[in-house]
């Protein structure tokens, strides 16, 4: 019997506290020109959401939306 799991429980058991502190850590240095600040505001973006990609869920989840008819 699989184990089933909701939405609220992944987001206890995965948690993002983790991620957001590694990104926090890793640009000790602030980039000068607003195109700089653009530049690392998109990787870091690319970084996390790569990150997040990695982590693989089942599809037993439930939807973050309820569609009705």
């Amino acid at each position: 019997m699989p184990i089933r799991f909701s939405r609220r429980q992944w987001v206890v058991l995965l948690g993002t506290t983790p991620l957001l502190a590694q990104t926090a850590v890793q640009s000790p240095v602030p980039p000068a020109t607003p195109e700089q600040r653009a530049e690392k505001a998109k990787s870091d973006v690319r970084q996390a959401s790569g990150k997040l990609a990695a982590i693989e869920l089942p599809m037993n989840i439930e939807p973050a939306f309820r569609f009705r008819a």
